[in-house]
């Protein structure tokens, strides 16, 4: 398959993205605006707070990150939800980024960031 290609495009452009990355949310994507959104950092967190209103995540609960990068959104989700999560990467350059992270932001009880394709 391609995994390994996969696997050497995110460690490869991990530098390169975190020349892109806004505040905390660690993400590289548009966001979602709406009419009180005033900047791009606040339009990409409206998107974690959207999916997890969508998946109607509650306090507690355990979530599954499948894809995580460093850790953004999974981060967002213990912090602001309440939840306990697993996320899933398949570089390792991005776990250990995301473990940085992870003690960096005081996200260490309840979750668990892994990369299960060596």
């Amino acid at each position: 398959m391609y995994q390994d290609e996969v696997k050497a495009y995110y460690d490869y452009t991990l530098n390169l993205y975190r020349l892109f990355w806004h505040g905390d949310t660690r993400a590289v994507h548009y966001g979602i605006w709406d009419s009180h959104t005033k900047n791009l950092q606040e339009a990409l967190l409206n998107t974690n707070k959207f999916l997890a209103d969508q998946a109607n995540i509650k306090s507690g609960e355990r979530v599954l990150d499948a894809g995580c990068g460093v850790g953004g959104s999974l981060f967002w989700l213990v912090k602001n939800k309440g939840i306990q999560g697993v996320g899933i990467t398949i570089s390792e350059k991005q776990l250990a980024k995301a473990k940085e992270l992870q003690k960096r932001l005081g996200v260490v009880g309840g979750i668990s960031i892994l990369c299960p394709i060596s």
